[in-house]
């Protein structure tokens, strides 16, 4: 090969160049010598910078266009250091690769792709570095956590379900109930066994939350001087929001998001919080509805999205129309009777 700095062949041209810039202290000779000699034709920094380019990509294309001497992404860092160029991290350069395509990691996981399931293997259970720590390690090792607002947990909890929401709505994300059945009935098995445990020996409560849009409800009711009751079991099964004795009227009010509305999420949709699908929430949901008729009861679901943008006197007049309807019907059913 011809050496463009003086002009003559050798065989072993890589070696050679170094001769040219003996007084530099640097592993990247052959690199300085590329750089002084083609820089006009292709600018290894600029490719770095501007156009986003990683040093295994720039290796191989200074080595397909130009075939000067073998040049590897080592050759590339080290030339980028004697630059002061600040190198990408792993996650700045995830970011370039997100902002363009819109997926992380190429869009591989751990079930499509060997090595990324290899490392997550290597991180499971035990071997997770978080595990095995103490509780002053533990704090230590997540310590930025503490200095997170509310605020900010809040955002970050969005981004994740957001993430999560998309990836399963889209497939790109696949739950383990279908990659691995009997692996997911294990662990949900095992899940219900230790809140089951924990309720019977006291270790926890059993929680009753009530929502703003119950409050709301039970306060109209109140107002229409109508009986009810709120948290009202059926058969011992089950408990629901509201029953309505007047009307044989047992009424639940479903969140949007907490009971995973069909007309906004996917059945494949793995909900953050209660950690199973959407369509396992839509069957539980339907396994209380059947209950209620099945024990002769009438049953009515309002869902957050109808009454979401209502005022006061909006969801008074929404809840003056479901006591009419009821009274028409039970009209209805007395005169069928008869």
């Amino acid at each position: 090969m011809l050496c463009k700095i003086c002009n003559k062949e050798y065989k072993n041209l890589g070696r050679h160049v170094s001769t040219h810039y003996r007084d530099i202290q640097t592993k990247s000779k052959k690199m300085l010598y590329f750089h002084d000699t083609y820089k006009e034709k292709y600018d290894i920094v600029y490719e770095y910078l501007k156009n986003k380019k990683s040093a295994n990509q720039i290796a191989k294309e200074i080595t397909k266009l130009f075939n000067p001497f073998p040049v590897q992404k080592g050759d590339v860092l080290n030339f980028l250091k004697y630059m002061n160029v600040k190198k990408r991290t792993t996650s700045e350069a995830g970011k370039v690769f997100y902002k363009e395509n819109n997926v992380w990691n190429k869009g591989l996981t751990k079930h499509d792709h060997k090595s990324i399931k290899k490392y997550a293997d290597s991180r499971t259970g035990k071997n997770n570095p978080i595990y095995s720590l103490s509780e002053s390690e533990r704090k230590e090792k997540v310590y930025y956590w503490c200095f997170k607002s509310d605020c900010e947990l809040t955002e970050i909890r969005c981004k994740i379900s957001k993430t999560l929401k998309e990836g399963y709505n889209s497939g790109r994300i696949k739950h383990i109930s279908e990659t691995d059945p009997e692996k997911y009935k294990e662990i949900h098995a095992k899940m219900l066994s230790g809140y089951f445990d924990a309720l019977n020996n006291g270790a926890i409560k059993r929680q009753s939350y009530t929502s703003s849009y119950e409050k709301r409800i039970a306060n109209i009711l109140e107002e229409l001087d109508i009986s009810f009751v709120q948290q009202k079991s059926c058969n011992k099964k089950y408990r629901y929001d509201f029953f309505l004795e007047d009307f044989n009227l047992y009424i639940e009010f479903n969140g949007d998001y907490w009971h995973a509305n069909p007309n906004q999420f996917n059945e494949n949709y793995y909900h953050p919080h209660k950690k199973i699908l959407a369509r396992e929430i839509w069957e539980y949901d339907d396994v209380k509805r059947v209950n209620v008729i099945n024990s002769g009861y009438n049953f009515l679901t309002i869902w957050e999205c109808d009454v979401k943008e209502f005022n006061d006197q909006q969801l008074k007049d929404y809840i003056i129309g479901i006591i009419k309807n009821q009274k028409h019907q039970k009209h209805k059913h007395n005169s069928a009777g008869l």
